[in-house]
C-alpha cells in the first residue's frame, strides 16, 4: 500500500528520476514494487555472481520498456557501467523479479508459484523452501527428495550437490 509507506524508504531507496516515474505511472503501487523487484534481484545475483556485499539502491537505475498487459514487464537495471536485463511478473497480487547475468539472448523461463503460508506458522522460511522444490521437481520431472536448497542469504537449488542453474528468489513475507 502506498500511503502505508514511509518516505524515507522511497527517496532512500529509487532516484529522482524513477521516483518521478513511479508516481506518474497509471498504477503507482504495481510501479513502485516493480521498481523495487527488480532492484533486489539485480542485488541478489550481484551478490551470487560477483560476491558484492553492499549495494545501495539509488545506484540502480531500473528502466522498464516493454509492458505486456499489467502481468509482465521487461528492461534493465543499470548498474557501476553495466546493464542487466530484468523480467518482472505479477502474479495473485505478488510481484517477482528475475535478473538475468550474461549475454542477451538468455534461455530463460521465469517459474512463479504463490503458495498460501499460515499466519501463524512459526517456519515461513521452510515452507517456502518446500514449495520451490516441490515446483521445481514437478517441471523437472524428478524425485523431490533429489533437491534441496542451500545457502540462506543467496539461496542456490541443487540436485545430487550439483547446482542446477536456476535463480532462486523466495520471499514469505505478509
Amino acid at each position: 500500500r502506498l500511503d502505508a509507506l514511509n518516505d524515507s524508504f522511497t527517496k532512500d531507496t529509487f532516484t529522482d528520476d524513477e521516483y518521478d516515474a513511479i508516481f506518474a505511472d497509471r498504477d503507482p503501487g504495481v510501479a513502485l514494487w516493480s521498481h523495487w523487484a527488480a532492484k533486489q534481484s539485480v542485488i541478489k545475483a550481484l551478490v551470487k555472481a560477483a560476491g558484492e556485499t553492499s549495494i545501495d539502491p539509488r545506484a540502480l537505475r531500473v528502466d522498464f520498456y516493454n509492458r505486456v498487459g499489467g502481468t509482465r514487464m521487461s528492461g534493465s537495471v543499470k548498474y557501476a557501467g553495466h546493464r542487466i536485463d530484468v523480467d518482472v511478473v505479477h502474479i495473485s497480487g505478488a510481484v517477482h523479479a528475475v535478473a538475468m547475468l550474461g549475454t542477451w539472448p538468455h534461455r530463460r523461463a521465469i517459474v512463479c508459484d504463490v503458495v498460501a503460508v499460515p499466519g501463524d506458522s512459526k517456519d515461513a522460511g521452510g515452507l517456502a523452501r518446500g514449495a520451490l522444490c516441490s515446483s521445481v521437481a514437478d517441471r523437472m520431472d524428478c524425485p523431490l527428495d533429489e533437491l534441496c536448497i542451500v545457502g540462506a542469504d543467496a539461496p542456490r537449488i541443487e540436485r545430487g550437490g550439483i547446482g542446477l542453474g536456476i535463480d532462486v528468489s523466495l520471499s514469505h513475507h505478509g
